[in-house]
């Protein structure tokens, strides 16, 4: 230390050398520096996805609840063949709608009013409409959601069993998912339709 502060009072100053080798410490400590910002703001980042995530679920997987277990005449649809319900419709005896289409689109879960209208207003026949906001699946800073997978079984007639995964639009793999039960207060038949039919 003594020999640091001579070079700087005396004429002579620093070498090149010692120049060198303080400039390469320089620029492993603010590498350092770096790196560990960098991988804080990486893991706060994973931190808000997956609070978000989760967050959309017990959305997704509550509504999904309330609406099916009052619901009543449940029919499990396969749209592509694979022996698997990707959407249901039902009465629901929640919402008022005397048949509706609880299913995806675009990663959203909307809910849509069938061609038999809804027991308050039969002129909203055929339309659908989002269960959430747009605010819901997106967090402008960080990244956009989606319900990257839905599907409906059912092992008897008082049970709907709901598996459903969440991740981040445009990207692979899901951040969350649930499988969960819903139990019918009334009951129903299982049955299966053509998934062209409304």
């Amino acid at each position: 230390m003594k020999k640091i502060i001579s070079k700087i009072k005396s004429r002579a100053g620093f070498t090149l050398s010692e120049m060198l080798v303080t400039l390469a410490v320089m620029s492993l400590f603010s590498s350092a520096v770096l790196v560990g910002i960098t991988t804080a703001f990486a893991v706060r980042r994973d931190s808000i996805i997956a609070n978000d995530a989760d967050i959309l679920a017990s959305m997704v997987a509550d509504y999904i609840t309330n609406e099916l277990r009052t619901a009543s005449k449940i029919d499990y649809k396969d749209e592509d063949g694979d022996g698997k319900s990707e959407y249901i419709t039902y009465q629901s005896n929640e919402s008022g709608f005397n048949k509706a289409a609880l299913k995806l689109d675009n990663g959203r879960l909307i809910i849509r009013i069938e061609s038999d209208g809804t027991l308050t207003d039969p002129s909203a026949a055929e339309k659908k409409y989002d269960v959430f906001s747009t605010a819901a699946y997106s967090d402008k800073s960080v990244c956009e959601l989606e319900i990257k997978y839905l599907e409906f079984n059912s092992s008897d007639n008082n049970t709907v069993q709901v598996i459903f995964s969440i991740g981040a639009s445009g990207e692979d793999g899901d951040i969350v998912s649930r499988d969960f039960t819903v139990g019918l207060l009334n009951g129903t038949e299982e049955t299966t339709s053509d998934p062209s039919s409304p």
